[in-house]
């Protein structure tokens, strides 16, 4: 046995390394370079804005519709604290909340899972209600004169699903609102308002008008938008 002498590698094992190493490492980088394209051309495909407030408006009725329907049960509303505003009052959440939160939030997402949905309340326990129907060429388009088209990354949907918590509690009902903006680059550019008490909703598009509408669009009436909301 010679421990001294030189190995000489056989050279067809080599190549058949070598070439094994590139097909690995070309296989790695076609798949890292599909996934980045797909990422990328994904981020800058574009959604129409006004299919955006089509569903913010069903959102905004189906949260309220599960809010009304805890206020008319006459039960309990599981009071919970989450502290005091900044103003120093108490900071409540609701089984109204949280069951407007999880329509308002299933429903945006499941149509539009690659568009950010921020909402003022958090499940914890991750339950998901059963996302609503739309049309997505809602009576609201019509009374849009210029449709709108913007990068999915650039869009941001936040949610409050159930504002003025504390008069609610207090059945102070006039006052509570389920609520939708959609932001394009961190601007707000359309807004929805929903009062499931009062069977109304009012939604308005900066630079396009805005309008009232009862309850599933029955009736819709159209307004200017002030000056210091047009762009």
């Amino acid at each position: 046995m010679n421990f001294g002498g030189t190995i000489r590698p056989n050279n067809k094992a080599v190549a058949i390394f070598l070439v094994s190493v590139a097909t690995l490492y070309l296989i790695y980088t076609w798949r890292n370079s599909a996934a980045l394209a797909k990422e990328s051309a994904f981020g800058s495909e574009k959604v129409s804005i006004g299919e955006i407030l089509c569903a913010a408006i069903a959102a905004a009725e189906a949260g309220g519709r599960e809010v009304k329907a805890v206020r008319e049960k006459g039960t309990e509303l599981n009071e919970k604290s989450k502290g005091k505003t900044k103003e120093g009052v108490k900071d409540v959440l609701t089984d109204g909340d949280m069951r407007s939160h999880q329509v308002m939030y299933s429903t945006l997402t499941s149509y539009f899972p690659h568009i950010k949905v921020i909402s003022e309340e958090h499940d914890e326990n991750n339950i998901s209600m059963e996302p609503v129907n739309f049309n997505k060429k809602c009576p609201a388009l019509e009374q849009i004169s210029k449709l709108e088209w913007a990068p999915n990354d650039s869009i941001t949907i936040w949610i409050d699903p159930l504002d003025a918590t504390k008069e609610y509690t207090e059945n102070l009902l006039e006052y509570v609102t389920t609520m939708v903006c959609i932001a394009v680059k961190g601007e707000p550019v359309v807004g929805v308002i929903h009062k499931p008490f009062e069977k109304k909703t009012y939604w308005a598009w900066v630079g396009q008008g805005m309008a009232v509408l009862q309850y599933s669009f029955t009736l819709t009436v159209l307004r200017n938008v002030p000056h210091n909301l047009r762009k």
